[in-house]
């Protein structure tokens, strides 16, 4: 039986893509030692959680969902994987786009 509420795969997508996201900012600030990790970690999750209108409880019932088809869920996370290396890309073309602003003796 489907969750309440069931997220379409592209919604689950959508979340599994900003929790990796956040794991990574919550991963770099530990290195920082920039905050409390514990805090700022739910904060980030309560953020993503409210921006998609679920639960932690919610989401981990549409994960059990999911699972019950192996092959499906691991094309998911292939989606998720697809969608963190485009904005990798993004985020280095830019990177390189300012550098080469920064760098112009024009100005």
């Amino acid at each position: 039986m489907a969750p309440d509420p069931f997220l379409t795969e592209d919604q689950l997508v959508g979340v599994l893509t900003d929790l990796q996201l956040a794991e990574a900012v919550i991963n770099y600030d530990r290195l920082q030692k920039i905050t409390n990790k514990r805090d700022f970690k739910d904060t980030i999750y309560n953020l993503i959680f409210k921006h998609y209108n679920i639960t932690a409880e919610q989401l981990s019932d549409n994960l059990d969902y999911y699972n019950f088809d192996p092959k499906n869920m691991e094309r998911l996370y292939e989606e998720v994987l697809s969608n963190l290396s485009t904005l990798q890309s993004e985020i280095q073309v830019e990177a390189l786009t300012n550098d080469t602003i920064a760098e112009d003796p024009k100005e």
